[in-house]
């Protein structure tokens, strides 16, 4: 979990923890900022797994609440990553207005493609990339399981991975079948937008920021979707060495 400690090692200037909300899609954590992180749930039986302190996670800071993210309860570790992104600080000089799917499928075109989530651009990256695979854990027709990841993302020019991955602490096996030439993406709200991540072989990172508190937790305690939230916007980093890339896309 190198990454994670990263991350919460990077936290310099800690906070209190003003608000903790966790829906059935969406956590939430308000402390400098607020931040979010996709909800995964455990799968023990009803019951069996506990998130420490519930009740009175509020009472925390912003650090002690980070910690969580290594976890190896899910639902501990969604509410680590949520508090990771609502304390990193965020040049706002270094992110773009940018929606990851118009991004994705720009670099797609005529390329080996790897998607690991199930995101509802993918059909639009099928149409233009030369082959797209898509990894998930509960994978449905016409979809890999996380085991054939070592088979094919070594085949891909373009990897997609979904930010959960940090969640359930899969992503750096991931990112070790990525080739070095090969571009990666970490996408999704969970997305923590800070520059460490260019560290680990991630050249594109697809997160939010949160902008209306009231609209987002109106949204989130309603069990709304992500494309449902309103309040946030989309936003795009870029490691300094493919902002090339974007110059390309926008000629």
């Amino acid at each position: 979990m190198k990454i994670l400690s990263t991350l919460i090692s990077s936290i310099k200037k800690d906070a209190p923890v003003r608000e903790v909300i966790i829906s059935t899609h969406s956590t939430l954590v308000c402390s400098h900022h607020c931040g979010i992180s996709s909800t995964l749930f455990s799968t023990k039986p009803h019951g069996e797994e506990v998130i420490r302190d519930a009740g009175f996670l509020h009472q925390k800071t912003a650090k002690e609440l980070a910690n969580y993210a290594l976890s190896e309860n899910t639902l501990e570790s969604s509410i680590g990553l949520a508090a990771i992104n609502s304390i990193i600080e965020i040049d706002p000089d270094s992110v773009i207005p940018m929606d990851a799917s118009l991004l994705a499928a720009k670099l797609s075109r005529g390329k080996n493609v790897t998607v690991v989530g199930h995101f509802p651009f993918i059909p639009k990256l099928k149409e233009v990339a030369s082959l797209c695979w898509v990894i998930e854990q509960n994978p449905i027709l016409g979809e890999y399981s996380t085991e054939n990841a070592k088979d094919i993302i070594p085949q891909s020019d373009l990897i997609a991975i979904s930010a959960s991955t940090l969640i359930n602490h899969t992503l750096e096996g991931l990112l070790e079948f990525c080739r070095k030439d090969a571009t990666v993406m970490l996408i999704g709200p969970s997305t923590p937008l800070s520059p460490l991540l260019f560290e680990f072989n991630i050249g594109i990172l697809s997160g939010i920021l949160v902008e209306d508190k009231t609209k987002v937790i109106k949204a989130i305690s309603q069990g709304a979707i992500f494309r449902q939230m309103q309040g946030v916007k989309k936003k795009v980093m870029i490691k300094p060495q493919l902002r090339y890339l974007l110059e390309e896309l926008l000629l």
